[in-house]
């Protein structure tokens, strides 16, 4: 294994991602996501993306959170992938307890969506109505209590 990951760095982004899966089936997930965060090119997006998923199966959720925070800010088109990144880092911050930061990435989708123009998706769509009906509950609770 040593020697498979000396030769990884003269190979391209596409190889890295796919020794970085190879390497969480080993169990290495941690080390696959330092090797998919080292992507430089342009499926930095990609690797950054995966990089994510690889610390939520390590249960690093910080490390996720982060990862995601990162495509979210580097890599705003196209922004359906932005959108779905941004409802799992809704969903984290739930499971972390975090409200505040759960309710701030809703409110971004829902104005990415009212934003979007032509690239607004199905799937953006979908997402951005989840997002103000969760809004919505909140709200709710927060004037029923």
């Amino acid at each position: 294994m040593n020697k498979f990951r000396k030769h990884t760095k003269m190979l391209g982004a596409g190889v890295l991602l796919i020794a970085a899966m190879l390497w969480a089936g080993f169990g290495s997930t941690l080390q696959a996501q330092d090797r998919v965060a080292g992507v430089n090119d342009p499926a930095r997006g990609n690797g950054v993306l995966v990089a994510g998923e690889l610390y939520e199966e390590a249960d690093a959720t910080g490390k996720a959170l982060a990862a995601y925070r990162a495509y979210v800010s580097e890599f705003t088109a196209p922004i359906e992938a932005a959108v779905v990144t941004r409802f799992k880092m809704a969903d984290l911050y739930l499971a972390t307890g975090d409200a505040e930061s759960r309710r701030t990435e809703l409110r971004q989708i829902v104005s990415i969506d009212r934003q979007a123009g032509p690239e607004r998706t199905d799937v953006v769509r979908g997402l951005a109505a989840r997002s103000a009906l969760l809004l919505c509950e909140d709200d709710f609770r927060a004037f029923d209590a």
